[in-house]
Formats: C-alpha cells, structure tokens, sequence
C-alpha cells in the first residue's frame, strides 16, 4: 500500500484537476526533507512527524537577506505532538507578510504517523492576504533504516480569480547508514496539474559530524543549494542555513537558536 501511495499517488490526485498554484514565500522557515524532520520544524514541514517529537521546544529563526539582520523572523513552539509557528517577512511583493501554522501529529501504528495543520496567512500582498491551507501528512518509518513520508497541501483548494488552485504534494524518503549518523534523503515536489517528468527534485545529505555537530547539504535540479549546521549546548541548539541559488546569488540565511527549558 505504501509503495502504491509513493509511486501512484501524484497520479491518483490529479484527479482533482489542474489549476493555478499559490506557490508559499521563501524565508525564515528552513528546508527538512519530510520524511527525516525531527525537530519543531515539523510544523511546517510535515505535520505528523510531531507523533513522534514530545520535547517542549521553542526555536526563534532570524533572517540574514539584502543585507538586512532580523528584519524577517519567526518562532515555533511545540511539545507532546501539537505545535504552532509564526513568521514575517519584511518586503515580499512589495508589503510585510505574516502567517500562522497551527499542528499536530499522532501515531497510527508502530512507527507510523498521520498529522494535519492549517496555515493562514493574516496579511500579504495580492492573493496570499487572509489565505489559508489545510495540510496533511504521513510518515512512515518502521524500518530502522528508511522512512517516507507524504505531505498533501493546500486541500482546500482556495481560488483565485474564481478558478479553484492546485493540491500541492511533497514524497520524500530518507536512508539511514552509519548507526543513523549519516541520512540521504530524496523529495519530489509536485502539484495536481504536474506530471512526475515536470515535478520538482531535491536531494540531500544530514551528516553527524561529532556527538553534538550536524552538518547539512540539499541540492535541487536546478542546481540551487542550501548548506547548514547546528551545534546541541545541553538546553539549547545553535543553527542556521544558507540558501544560494546556481548563479550563486545569496538568497537567505535562516539563523535560529531552539530551547529546552525542562529538559535536564
């Protein structure tokens, strides 16, 4: 059933029919591959991975972009499978943009997860104010050394100018080698009016480098790149990652710090 889901999924939701998409901004929010995130992140990036992430957590994300130092942040907080997030923007299309995510996550089984979250956005320019989107996800992980995942978007299928938009889908898998130290992950994104030879590709790498150093690489097929890093401090997490595109032009840098406050 999973690997139909995988394999034939985008094809099974293209039934809904194509439309325009409301592609969601960059910024602030970094990129995890759906079926290996496993922090406060979840909530925005797949939802039903909170099943299985239970520490009180809360990460602030500050923006380093066009020489500006903070002026887009964010923040998330989470704890025993539920979550909410926060971001703004400080000039996309012209005006400050500012979301919501509210998520949870449970399990379904040993190791499988289902999620949901609805992200609204309270002021944008043009279609994106006062959108919102109702999400679900799943995750799928009981052999210690792979784990997929699926996350469909936008399943209202808001409208613009009259005409009902795109279901967005991510189907991500991730391959754990070296006692889970090192994580190769694939994603293919997609929406109902996409074949699988039009998606979108992303490859990655999650490389434990020392017992509280992990390192991060992705890499699209269109040569854009992101690397990062973060360092555990016992209560606290240091991080950040840089987006660059293939001209290498500087697209952001998210810097975050996460904290534990009853972790002993």
């Amino acid at each position: 059933m999973l690997l139909c889901l995988v394999l034939v999924g985008p094809l099974l939701c293209g039934v809904a029919g194509a439309g325009d998409r409301i592609p969601l901004p960059g910024g602030v929010q970094y990129y995890r591959f759906a079926s290996a995130v496993d922090g406060p992140e979840a909530v925005w990036v797949n939802p039903s991975a909170l099943g299985r992430y239970q520490d009180f957590t809360i990460q602030y994300i500050g923006e380093y972009y066009d020489d500006k130092l903070l002026k887009s942040w964010g923040y998330v907080v989470s704890d025993r499978g539920g979550g909410i997030a926060y971001r703004k923007l400080d000039n996309f299309l012209g005006v400050e943009y500012r979301e919501y995510i509210f998520a949870f996550g449970t399990e379904i089984g040993r190791e499988n997860h289902i999620g949901g979250s609805y992200r609204y956005v309270t002021e944008g320019a043009g279609i994106y104010d006062k959108r919102h989107f109702w999400n679900v996800g799943l995750l799928f992980s009981q052999n210690p050394k792979w784990s997929l995942a699926a996350v469909f978007s936008n399943l209202n299928r808001g409208r613009v100018d009259g005409e009902r938009t795109d279901i967005e889908q991510v189907y991500a898998a991730t391959y754990r080698q070296l006692r889970d130290r090192l994580r190769l992950s694939m994603a293919i994104n997609l929406s109902t009016g996409q074949s699988l030879s039009s998606a979108d590709y992303m490859y990655g790498a999650e490389f434990l480098a020392h017992p509280k150093v992990t390192l991060y690489a992705n890499i699209d097929d269109n040569s854009n790149f992101e690397i990062g890093a973060r360092v555990n401090l016992i209560n606290y997490i240091l991080g950040g990652q840089t987006r660059i595109d293939r001209e290498g032009n500087h697209l952001g840098s998210p810097l975050y710090i996460s904290f534990y406050p009853l972790q002993k």
